[in-house]
């Protein structure tokens, strides 16, 4: 029996949490043949499913696997319509993702402007200043309070 093949149709199964199950799974396995199916899964329709597919890839991208492929379909997730998605995806892609995230603080729907300036204040990058202290200006006060605390993570990891 193929264990991977296996899990792999399990992405098609109707219960999302078979499909969430598969995916956390084909992470632990680490099959490279699992990458384009997990990299499908970040089109599934539920958050979960899509979180847990960001994290399997990031294994993946830390063991040196799936290459530039997998490094594509994460700045992708950036993205993302949920939050939870989206700072998953720059947790695991960390320095990479500053220039993808400084594009999506200039996007429409000012939670995803939210999600990208929460995840630079983590990633911490002198690239992203410029564009968070533009971002104090936001229309939303929510979107101007994780710039300024963005930028207030950023000053402090000059001050270490």
């Amino acid at each position: 029996m193929d264990v991977v093949g296996e899990h792999i149709k399990s992405l098609k199964d109707e219960d999302w949490g078979v499909r969430k199950s598969a995916v956390s799974t084909l992470g632990i396995l680490g099959d490279e043949r699992a990458v384009e199916p997990l990299i499908e899964a970040l089109e599934d329709e539920e958050i979960d499913v899509r979180w847990s597919a960001v994290t399997a890839l990031g294994g993946f991208l830390r063991s040196g696997r799936g290459g530039e492929r997998v490094v594509e379909a994460l700045i992708k997730a950036l993205k993302d319509e949920d939050g939870s998605v989206i700072m998953a995806a720059a947790e695991v892609l960390n320095k990479r993702a500053v220039e993808p995230l400084i594009e999506l603080l200039k996007d429409e729907d000012e939670d995803v402007r939210w999600s990208a300036a929460t995840a630079l204040g983590e990633i911490g990058d002198e690239r992203a200043v410029e564009a968070l202290t533009e971002m104090l200006k936001d229309k939303h006060f929510h979107v101007r309070l994780a710039a300024a605390k963005a930028l207030k993570e950023e000053e402090d990891k000059k001050k270490c």
